[in-house]
């Protein structure tokens, strides 16, 4: 599945999350997501091209 936007840059795979030790409810808000998509898929891959983020996720089906 690819999803683009022409949004300002973000690449979702630099997004940096607090600790894991820490309960749900003391973590930020944000980016939780993006660790739910990072699990759920064989492999995932960020790029800017002409102005545009480009998010590229593959899931293998054995």
């Amino acid at each position: 599945m690819t999803l683009q936007d022409e949004g300002i840059p973000f690449n979702p795979l630099n997004v940096q999350i607090g600790p894991k030790e820490k309960p749900l409810e003391e973590r930020d808000q944000g980016g939780m997501g993006i660790i739910l998509a990072k699990n759920l898929v064989d492999r995932m891959d960020y790029r800017r091209d002409r102005g545009k983020n480009i998010l590229r996720m593959e899931k293998r089906y054995r």
